[in-house]
């Protein structure tokens, strides 16, 4: 859990509520969560016969809600970047933004809500990585969530 690069289309608008709070989205389709939900269903089933609904449900989970996925956009349509959270399931901290590049000079000039201003240096690896976690302990010392990368790399 910490920020993640993914994959949007240009005109990406993050669904909100209507106090203007982002609604936590995953990182994929709500049709990909069915079929996955489906594909479980169908091997819990097959290996409890007698199972109930209930019994099913402690198992399997109950199936997808749809408000909290994101659309289903085909690869091609997904030309653009934008940084997320993700303590939440993944809202947006930046605009859509058109290359890696871009994503780099945006970090750099807007400092992070939670963790303030971070180096080129740990941007360019952030995008690199293609995600921060929050926080990591290391020989003793706790690292923010744009240093781990730097740590692992020395």
């Amino acid at each position: 859990m910490g920020r993640e690069l993914r994959r949007v289309p240009a005109d990406w608008k993050h669904p909100r509520s209507p106090s203007g709070e982002y609604f936590p989205l995953h990182d994929f389709s709500y049709r990909t969560a069915v079929n996955e939900w489906t594909e479980e269903v169908t091997r819990w089933r097959a290996d409890h016969p007698l199972g109930t609904d209930a019994e099913q449900d402690d198992w399997v989970g109950k199936a997808p809600n749809p408000i909290y996925y994101r659309p289903y956009w085909p690869e091609e349509s997904r030309t653009h970047f934008q940084v997320y959270e993700t303590v939440s399931e993944g809202t947006p901290i930046s605009p859509p933004l058109p290359s890696k590049e871009a994503v780099v000079e945006w970090l750099v000039t807007h400092p992070d809500v939670n963790w303030g201003e971070i180096t080129r240096e740990q941007a360019e690896m952030f995008v690199k990585n293609g995600y921060a976690i929050t926080m990591m302990s290391f020989g003793g010392r706790v690292y923010g969530p744009y240093e781990y990368p730097l740590v692992l790399t020395e």
